[in-house]
């Protein structure tokens, strides 16, 4: 593959610091060419769990940029290895090692 993963990062919150409710955002997004993956983190009482969206990005017949549920045949294997880094992160957040909003590129790899 050729272009770089670009790894972005978000502090996650549901609250602000006087208690009313904010937009909340999402624990990361990784980007491999036109796909990106958001990882919304959802703290619970007694545990912390993660959900996921993959699109795709494309250039409208109007030459708007958009984004797509749908991914094409030759995206799946950047597909996966996007699922293998979000689940990576996610595993390191629940072991304590690092919280999955302060790894680095470093951490999980690029995909090439």
């Amino acid at each position: 593959m050729s272009e770089n993963t670009k790894i972005k990062s978000f502090v996650a919150s549901d609250q602000g610091k006087t208690g009313e409710s904010v937009k909340k955002h999402p624990a990361f997004e990784l980007r491999a060419g036109a796909l990106k993956l958001t990882a919304w983190r959802n703290v619970r009482k007694d545990f912390v769990s993660y959900s996921f969206t993959l699109s795709r990005r494309y250039v409208g017949g109007d030459g708007v940029w958009r984004e797509s549920r749908s991914i094409r045949d030759s995206d799946l294997l950047r597909a996966a290895e996007l699922l293998r880094m979000a689940w990576q992160r996610v595993v390191l957040d629940r072991m304590g090692a690092v919280p999955a909003n302060k790894l680095l590129e470093e951490d999980v790899g690029v995909v090439e």
